[in-house]
């Protein structure tokens, strides 16, 4: 078999999810898909089940680490090995929201040999599957990459969203940075974009997963400091303005995805 896309589904101790996220993959009717589960040295039924994947289906491979690698690690895993022409990487706790995801992607891909990267609305759900909201970004088609790298930056969040393909090409030596774990997602969009641009299908192709392990919660207040590393990461000025600008924008920002935790919590 000929793969042309691959999704990469990294994992630690992710046994709840897995086989949802690497199933969604497999379910996609573009036909030219393999998933890569890279398993961060799991200690728990994680290895077990994506062995069992990886067994029962052709398409599905699996691969340990020798040692924790850590998150950024891992996810550094995937650009180092990727072979395929797409990749995507898909979080074990996400999953895709339809079928036809990757196969509309990969036609906006192939219509244009410049595309870096595709990009589509949200869709929130809880740990038991239920939807809670979408994030809607309200465009189409061609977007300029560093309009949307500056808007991020001042906003302390990704206003890409997260990629439902990039073009491997276009990412060779990159490597993601310890220093914007928090912003894995905007780091990788503005390296591919800065300097063109972006598909953005305005359909929730991707749903993210929101529970009570998420690393979202964990890092609400590093969010400044990773999107300030981010900007220094590829050369991007912050003035003393756009810096009281990000603060304001910050503290709006944890706010708000602190009362959406809330409410997470009271829908669960």
């Amino acid at each position: 078999m000929s793969y042309e896309v691959t999704v990469f589904v990294p994992v630690y101790n992710g046994e709840t999810y897995l086989e949802i996220a690497v199933n969604s993959a497999l379910n996609q009717t573009l036909d030219c898909v393999k998933v890569v589960i890279l398993d961060n040295c799991s200690t728990d039924s994680s290895p077990t089940i994506a062995k069992g994947l990886a067994d029962k289906h052709e398409a599905v491979f699996y691969r340990r680490n020798e040692e924790n690698l850590g998150i950024v690690g891992n996810f550094n895993r995937a650009l180092e090995v990727v072979d395929t022409k797409y990749h995507m990487i898909l979080c074990a706790d996400d999953r895709f929201a339809r079928d036809d995801a990757l196969q509309l992607a990969y036609d906006a891909m192939e219509a244009d040999p410049e595309l870096p990267a595709v990009f589509s609305d949200l869709g929130y759900i809880t740990a038991e599957d239920k939807t809670l909201l979408t994030r809607t970004f309200k465009r189409s088609g061609k977007i300029p990459g560093a309009s949307t790298a500056r808007r991020s930056i001042l906003n302390t969040r990704n206003f890409f969203s997260i990629p439902v393909l990039n073009r491997s090409s276009m990412g060779e030596g990159y490597r993601f940075n310890t220093n914007s774990l928090y912003a894995l997602d905007l780091d990788y969009a503005i390296y591919l974009t800065k300097d063109s641009y972006f598909y953005h299908i305005p359909e929730v192709l991707i749903f993210n997963r929101y529970h009570q392990g998420n690393l979202t919660r964990k890092m609400l207040w590093d969010a400044k400091r990773n999107v300030e590393n981010v900007a220094l990461n590829h050369g991007l000025p912050l003035s003393g303005m756009d810096r009281f600008i990000m603060g304001i924008n910050h503290v709006l920002t944890v706010t708000k995805k602190m009362v959406f935790f809330k409410y997470l919590d009271w829908k669960s």
